[in-house]
């Protein structure tokens, strides 16, 4: 295997593994709109259940993507980056906000006259939940950059000194195989034919 093969597919295995810990990124921003309040109606909740189901449907791209396929490459990248900063503006909220956070939800629980948890358990799960999600999404945000150096990589032909893993071979041997277009300055047989030209009597 070449070194730039190599390197290829350690970058689509990282890759691979960003996309799962978008996966449970997503499925954990789910878990929190549910948890927070059920069903989900108030503005966070809902964003949160509505982010993780996009960050579900990312981290699809990005298993395909990982094989360097430049389109779900390129829409992993976009859709991640739309995602990702609607996460981290969410967690950035739970800090900043917390308490209106807690305000807000409780006001919609009032309104249909059933409380699902008390505030103390609103935000102590907030409490919680921010800090988490402030490290997963930076995690996110590291696997974006994988992606677009794949699609870097994935957009500039082969070296020939490296193997081409779709192809399954190498130029560097296919070019030594190929015979040169033009006399190499070490071939003297084409001198020594001009030589016994010139050597033979004329008629």
């Amino acid at each position: 295997m070449g070194f730039y093969q190599a390197v290829m597919s350690c970058f689509g295995f990282l890759l691979r593994l960003f996309a799962t810990i978008t996966l449970i990124t997503g499925a954990g921003f789910i878990a929190l709109g549910c948890v927070l309040e059920n069903p989900p109606r108030a503005p966070v909740p809902a964003l949160c259940v509505t982010v993780g189901v996009l960050a579900i449907i990312t981290s699809a791209l990005g298993f395909i993507g990982s094989h360097y396929k430049r389109s779900c490459l390129s829409a992993y990248v976009f859709f991640g980056t739309i995602v990702s900063t609607v996460q981290l503006i969410l967690v950035l909220a739970m800090f900043v906000d917390a308490g209106g956070i807690v305000d807000r939800i409780e006001a919609y629980d009032l309104a249909d006259g059933e409380t699902w948890i008390t505030r103390d358990e609103i935000a102590k799960k907030l409490d919680i939940s921010r800090v988490v999600f402030l490290f997963v999404v930076v995690i996110d945000f590291v696997g974006l950059a994988l992606a677009m150096i794949m699609r870097g990589m994935s957009d500039h032909p082969y070296s020939n000194a490296f193997e081409d893993p779709e192809l399954g071979f190498s130029h560097q041997q296919q070019s030594e195989a190929t015979p040169l277009s033009h006399p190499s300055p070490y071939d003297t047989r084409h001198k020594t034919a001009a030589l016994e030209l010139q050597d033979r009597p004329q008629k």
